[in-house]
């Protein structure tokens, strides 16, 4: 067939070719190979291919940069292998990889937190308006503006990590590329510009998780009384005898312990006719606490709010301290007001006390949690001191059976010892029979001293181990 009378291809129809991308790709290839060979030749020496590696200017030279002959500026430099220097580089752009993905890692732990604590807020803040849906409109406005203002906090924090990750994945990309598209010679040029980046990278910040398991509201949740009874018997003779009375210690909630003390005890005259009760805090509060106080002077009759004679007041206390109310009760309208019992000559009183608020309380919280992490380290380190004691025991018991078990062995060695001399002393005859029987007498002697010292010091060590045992034992 005549080629030159086929059809001719349109434009359209040629590139419709299947490969026609690939044969165009050659010669391109073909066309830019020139380009690529002059990229790749010294610029001091022409025609010269870049195959040295110059430690010292750090780049990439050729054969006649380090020959005397050809003038080269690099004659006394350290020099590698191309090939060997690009390896050399990888490795280390491999490290620094690892390195800002190890960061990554750090930081999607820090977003991961971030995270938790967001969702903690939310489900906190969910969870209060729905506990506070029959409180006032105020108490919602507060707990919504307290859980605003942790999550925008947490947000913005984690928004600014977020920002940080992607700054890292963009290093790393280009890490990732360096390492699988540059050449040799555009990873040489890259190399300054690569780790100047990675030496701005900042420091990846450190996230703690925050406990989230108070309430979020400011609002003054009303908490439950705390109650107790206090009788005073024979009132009129303790008072007309000036005694201080007071109850004994009542164990409340968050291991508090509270007394009630009745005041003035008579001491003082502008007061002498009155009385008044106090709270005391005798332990249980390191710093101050705001509490609600009602107390109730209890009629003898009628225990009820209608006849019962009531102080309420609003004060704070920490451990060790008194407070009570600024109203002061007549005595002699004990009696009249039917609250002194006259059969026994008592009194009584109900009291009941609460922290002021959910905020109060946590201080409360707080302080049981420290003294029982205190209790607990101290605990543990009784404990520890314990498990001293019994380790230094066994050593010192491991020390004692060695000595026992050397001692034994040398008692073994005489008793062979011994055992010779005899088996010698029965073979003996004769003038030298008596010359060493003699001998062997004091050898003898010496033998069974050394024997009976060992002997003891046997026992004494093997009473110690028994007495050593029973200790451990207990």
């Amino acid at each position: 067939m005549n080629i030159f009378n086929r059809k001719l291809t349109k434009r359209n129809e040629f590139i419709k070719l299947a490969w026609l991308s690939d044969h165009l790709k050659r010669i391109n290839e073909r066309t830019n190979e020139p380009e690529r060979m002059k990229m790749h030749e010294c610029s001091q020496h022409a025609k010269q291919q870049l195959c040295i590696y110059c430690s010292t200017c750090s780049k990439a030279i050729c054969a006649q940069c380090i020959l005397p002959m050809f003038d080269g500026e690099h004659i006394h430099h350290t020099h590698s292998r191309l090939d060997a220097a690009q390896q050399r580089l990888l490795v280390a752009i491999k490290e620094q990889e690892k390195n800002v993905q190890s960061d990554l890692d750090q930081l999607e732990k820090c977003i991961q937190i971030k995270g938790s604590i967001i969702d903690q807020i939310k489900t906190r803040r969910k969870e209060s308006l729905n506990e506070l849906e029959e409180f006032q409109t105020k108490i919602k406005t507060e707990i919504e503006s307290e859980a605003m203002k942790y999550l925008k906090k947490f947000q913005d924090e984690q928004k600014s990590l977020i920002d940080e990750r992607n700054a890292y994945k963009q290093k790393q990309a280009m890490l990732k590329k360096a390492i699988t598209s540059c050449n040799q010679i555009e990873l040489f040029k890259q190399e300054q510009k690569i780790f100047q980046r990675l030496s701005q990278r900042p420091k990846v910040p450190k996230v703690e998780k925050v406990d989230l398991s108070d309430d979020i509201g400011g609002s003054p949740l009303a908490l439950p009384w705390q109650i107790g009874e206090f009788v005073i018997e024979q009132f009129s003779v303790k008072y007309r005898n000036r005694e201080l009375m007071s109850s004994t210690s009542i164990l409340l909630d968050h291991n508090q312990y509270w007394s009630l003390i009745i005041y003035p005890n008579g001491k003082d005259l502008r007061t002498d006719f009155y009385f008044s009760v106090m709270f005391n805090l005798n332990k249980g509060a390191p710093q101050l606490i705001g509490y609600n106080l009602f107390v109730e002077l209890i009629h003898h009759h009628h225990d009820d709010s209608k006849h019962n004679y009531v102080l309420k007041s609003i004060r704070w206390f920490k451990e060790g301290q008194s407070n009570g109310f600024d109203q002061h009760y007549k005595l002699n309208n004990l009696s009249i007001d039917e609250f002194l019992n006259p059969k026994n000559d008592s009194i009584k009183f109900r009291f009941k006390l609460r922290p002021l608020s959910i905020f109060e309380e946590r201080k409360l919280f707080q302080w049981q949690i420290e003294s029982d992490n205190e209790n607990k380290t101290k605990q543990n380190q009784a404990m520890k001191k314990i498990e001293d004691e019994l380790a230094n025991l066994r050593q010192d018991d491991r020390k004692r059976r060695q000595i026992i078990k050397d001692q034994q062995i040398e008692i073994q060695k005489m008793e062979r010892y011994n055992s010779e001399f005899k088996r010698k002393r029965t073979q003996s005859n004769g003038d030298s029979r008596d010359n060493l029987n003699n001998q062997e007498d004091r050898r003898f002697n010496d033998v069974n001293i050394v024997n009976r010292n060992f002997s003891d010091a046997f026992k004494r060590c093997l009473r110690r181990n028994n007495a050593l045992c029973t200790y451990n034992i207990e």
